[in-house]
């Protein structure tokens, strides 16, 4: 096979041919990568509504590449026994409920480019487009000196979840799981998530802002980035130096995410 996107390490490690496809996993990298990354299938099921474009004749390693080749595919569905190949322009980690049950296919996303709903954006972000998982909403972050995006509905400069500006030491929370770490709670962190020790559904994660007062415009979270882990719903609270947590309300009433 000739090279796609780059240097690309595509391998087929093991397949078992329907009625059942166990096992399909392949690896592959992009030049701006430097490891392969792995992605697994989920077997007898489609996602639906997203279709781009069908193929008919066409063997699991031929559609992968076909979906690689074209730049608005995220995943596939492939049907063994009809050898068919379904093109998605979406992924199931943004629209789960479209994820249904389906004999015979296999759903696969894509290693060489991920989907996010900054990709759909309309009218594009001229500055950073930051999407929100679970929701589907995507903000604009405006960079400084970025004079175009100023033009833009567009959110104020990141505070420093992300960069690293806000130091680890200013991040707490109720637990942490013995396999990941409280700075994690980064968004875009590329070795996990924090994830809790628990799921009793009273768990917090907490981020110091000062010394000085930051007036917070938008919040954006994302599921963890190696399994289909998220939080469901949450709530924000905040204080003022020492003082008590106060919530944080719209029209009287806890804004629940």
């Amino acid at each position: 096979m000739g090279k796609i996107q780059g240097q690309h390490c595509f391998q087929l490690l093991s397949k078992v041919v329907f009625p059942s496809l166990i096992s399909v996993y392949y690896w592959g990298v992009t030049a701006e990568q430097t490891q392969c990354r792995t992605n697994r299938p989920v077997p007898d099921h489609a996602l639906i509504g997203h279709v781009i474009t069908s193929l008919e004749g066409k063997r699991l390693e031929s559609c992968v590449i076909s979906c690689e080749l074209t730049q608005n595919c995220f995943s596939i569905n492939y049907y063994t026994a009809l050898k068919k190949c379904e093109l998605n322009k979406k992924t199931a980690e943004w629209y789960p409920s479209d994820l249904l049950p389906k004999s015979g296919a296999v759903y696969l996303n894509m290693v060489v480019r991920d989907y996010t709903p900054c990709v759909d954006r309309n009218q594009p972000c001229s500055g950073k487009c930051f999407a929100i998982n679970g929701s589907l909403v995507t903000r604009c972050a405006c960079e400084l000196g970025n004079a175009a995006c100023k033009n833009d509905s567009c959110i104020s400069k990141p505070l420093g979840m992300e960069n690293g500006s806000i130091p680890d030491n200013k991040i707490t929370a109720s637990s942490t799981h013995k396999n990941s770490k409280v700075a994690w709670g980064r968004l875009h962190y590329s070795q996990g998530s924090w994830t809790p020790s628990t799921d009793d559904g009273y768990q917090w994660l907490q981020v110091k802002f000062g010394p000085t007062v930051k007036l917070i415009t938008h919040v954006a979270t994302q599921g963890n980035g190696k399994n289909w882990w998220w939080v469901k719903n949450y709530y924000l609270m905040y204080r003022k130096g020492g003082g008590v947590f106060k919530q944080y309300m719209e029209n009287n009433h806890r804004v629940v995410s």
